[in-house]
């Protein structure tokens, strides 16, 4: 990364890069702060854990029962069955999680917070799907235990994974790093450094306000069509946090350990490993008919 020439004290001044890069970046995608890495850095590697952040309008979810199955996360366990198993590029699943947090938030909306050392393809969205389940009386809180127990529960059930829109990856620790959290992590739904930015500020605060005319509009509407005591909202949410596919509320609900489930990450590593053979197969195939060609080639010359 470039620099500015060295100051009269020696030492190089760096551009200001938040500056730089907000200015090309979607007003949803803010720039805070910007410093020199630390020899050996690495911003996945040296990441020392993630805190992320879900939302989503509550409708008659039991939140106690919903902290009740959020606590077995807590501690290192195998996720493979609360993710997008991608077995090209992972080999273990197993994951440590620090703490989790699901407080009600103003104007009807839950937040649940997680900070883990790492996570895997689509993690939260899962244990948030399979939590909201939980939350509607639809699973008992103990599913989550018993998901965590791949011995017993190797395949992954069928189940629709919470909307990628209620997501935030809130805060990320390192060490080094004057406007990063280190070490220890921060309980889950903590607020974290503060880097201040006038310019943020004021970019989320008119899409904030822009969003809440947004559902002032859909209220009045809303307000035309609604009988009381009708299902609508519960349909519409269920909808929005179970991958936003339509009528999702209808459907009858199948326990999951009663449902479809995927192949083992044993089958899987096993179908990769075939087709990494036949890829192999063709590839040399084609290469032999190449020299092949090249043979006959030189021989009529």
């Amino acid at each position: 990364m470039r620099q500015k020439p060295s100051s009269a004290n020696g030492e190089a001044e760096g551009f200001d890069y938040a500056s730089m890069l907000n200015g090309v970046l979607p007003p949803d995608i803010r720039i805070l702060a910007s410093a020199l890495a630390p020899e050996g850095f690495d911003a996945r590697f040296s990441c020392l854990y993630r805190a992320y952040q879900y939302y989503f309008p509550r409708v008659n979810e039991d939140l106690e029962k919903m902290r009740e199955a959020a606590a077995h996360f807590v501690g290192e366990h195998d996720f493979r069955n609360f993710c997008k198993m991608d077995v090209e590029n992972v080999s273990h699943f197993r994951r440590r999680i620090l703490s989790v947090r699901i407080e009600a938030q103003p104007g009807g909306i839950v937040q649940f917070s997680v900070t883990g050392v790492a996570f895997l393809w689509n993690q939260v969205r899962c244990m948030t799907g399979i939590l909201l389940l939980v939350g509607r009386g639809l699973e008992e809180p103990g599913i989550v235990a018993q998901l965590l127990d791949v011995e017993r529960h190797p395949r992954k059930p069928l189940y629709d994974i919470a909307d990628p829109g209620g997501l935030v990856l809130r805060d990320c620790g390192f060490e080094g790093l004057t406007f990063a959290p280190g070490w220890p992590a921060l309980p889950a739904g903590s607020s974290g450094v503060c880097a201040p930015s006038a310019a943020a500020a004021d970019s989320f605060r008119k899409m904030r306000d822009e969003s809440r005319r947004t559902a002032a509009v859909l209220d009045c509407m809303l307000s035309t069509v609604e009988e009381p005591g009708a299902q609508l909202i519960d349909r519409l949410s269920s909808a929005v946090q179970q991958g936003g596919k339509n009528g999702g509320g209808n459907r009858r609900h199948i326990p999951l350990l009663q449902r479809a489930a995927c192949p083992t990450l044993e089958e899987k590593q096993q179908a990769l490993e075939l087709k990494r053979r036949r890829r192999d197969e063709v590839s040399l195939k084609a290469l032999l008919q190449e020299n092949c060609r090249v043979e006959e080639d030189q021989g009529g010359e």
